[in-house]
């Protein structure tokens, strides 16, 4: 994934993908077919988008709507042309199979029809899943107070960028990358998976494409003249 970002971000920068780029864009691509072909998947899309929009003048949220809301047109309509392409019939299996594991972090959940209303009903409880587990009560060992106290500390850093973002007129088309791969890739997590245990280890690819750029684009400096006036405050009382 780095790989295949990082190129992908100078060859766009550069508007020119050398020789080496491309070699390496490749393989990155085959070891994450090797190791996680579904990732390859949920990528696909948010590199197609992350492209055209650097290529049209439409607002980067206007492409990237546009074209997963054609991917998931396809998702749910390809198999009516090819019956082995039933994608939302791989999902319901690939959930089947987790649900006759047994694990101490298992958690009952919903399952999936090969519907779209099933997809859009348990969508919920697949981002629930995916984002917000553990929950303290879920704390039964130290690795999972561990993960807990991370979803706390990452909850705790999206509300402080929530009232401490900066303002971009014109956001790159990269960060709009980050958000929908990331999202694509936690709910299918959610759709799939039922132990927190392998949630935990599957998602934590994933987080460098939220924390990074949210980092990025809050407003340190504010807080920190807030800490400071609030210091300033303390010694004068």
């Amino acid at each position: 994934l780095a790989l295949i970002t990082y190129h992908l971000y100078f060859g766009f920068k550069e508007a020119t993908f050398k020789v080496y780029r491309i070699f390496l864009i490749l393989l990155g691509t085959f070891l994450i077919l090797m190791i996680r072909n579904y990732v390859l998947i949920i990528l696909i899309p948010a590199v197609i988008a992350w492209s055209i929009s650097r290529k049209v003048r439409w607002k980067p949220i206007v492409t990237f709507c546009a074209v997963y809301g054609i991917f998931i047109f396809l998702f749910f309509n390809l198999h009516y042309i090819n019956p082995k392409l039933n994608f939302p019939q791989a999902v319901v299996t690939k959930q089947q199979d987790f649900l006759q594991l047994h694990g101490g972090s298992y958690v009952p959940v919903t399952q999936l029809q090969p519907s779209f209303i099933s997809f859009v009903k348990t969508a919920p409880q697949a981002l629930n899943l995916a984002v917000l587990r553990p929950y303290p009560s879920d704390v039964k060992q130290l690795l999972s107070l561990a993960a807990a106290v991370e979803i706390g500390f990452l909850w705790l850093l999206f509300i402080v960028f929530l009232f401490y973002r900066e303002k971009i007129k014109s956001p790159d088309p990269f960060l709009f990358f980050c958000i929908f791969f990331a999202f694509s890739t936690f709910i299918t997590i959610g759709y799939t998976v039922n132990f927190v245990g392998a949630i935990v280890r599957y998602r934590s690819v994933v987080w460098p494409f939220v924390i990074v750029p949210m980092v990025a684009l809050i407003d340190w400096n504010r807080i920190g003249n807030i800490l400071a006036g609030t210091g300033k405050k303390a010694k004068s009382s």
